[in-house]
């Protein structure tokens, strides 16, 4: 019998069950990026100059954050759906 992939939508459903989480973690990802991305390019922390990168390069820490969150969300998902209090369905 021939196996069948999941769908697109199957792939990225834990990101969709849990949003709140995933904006919440996601500035705090997006943050240390940042800095660890100024530190690397400068090589100190503070009063860094102002640096920028071009699209490709925006892209790059755009996967790497989904590839990143991806794991984190799902185990939300699967805590949440298990949670029996009212208050999970906020989250």
């Amino acid at each position: 019998m021939r196996r069948r992939w999941p769908s697109r939508r199957h792939a990225v459903l834990p990101l969709g069950q849990v949003p709140f989480f995933y904006y919440v973690v996601l500035i705090y990802l997006i943050h240390g990026l940042a800095v660890a991305t100024g530190f690397t390019m400068t090589g100190t922390v503070t009063r860094t100059p102002a640096i920028g990168l071009s699209l490709p390069g925006v892209y790059v820490v755009w996967l790497l954050a989904l590839v990143l969150l991806y794991p984190i969300c799902r185990w939300f998902a699967v805590l949440k759906e298990s949670g029996r209090g009212w208050w999970w369905s906020y989250l």
